[in-house]
């Protein structure tokens, strides 16, 4: 998607779209992220074990490692064509 994105060519309503599409992704995993620290936080607080390192930092605080240029996504993502 990025890819596609950055090569540019696109119709302009079309790299919307995927833009959007990919906005959607971030929101998505940001919140699973957020849930699943949570759950591990709790499990972790009932088994009487501190509190994981990354527990309260916000993604500002995070280093992102550089994007694999040859993932490819398990399934495609609908296409509202």
């Amino acid at each position: 998607m990025v890819e596609t994105l950055e090569a540019g060519g696109l119709p302009l309503d079309q790299a919307a779209q995927m833009f959007e599409q990919g906005m959607a992704l971030v929101r998505r995993c940001s919140q699973l992220l957020e849930e699943t620290e949570l759950r591990i936080a709790e499990i972790r607080e009932n088994a009487g074990a501190t509190p994981a390192p990354s527990a309260g930092l916000s993604w500002g605080d995070l280093e992102m490692p550089p994007l694999d240029e040859d993932w490819e996504p398990e399934e495609d993502l609908p296409n509202d064509d």
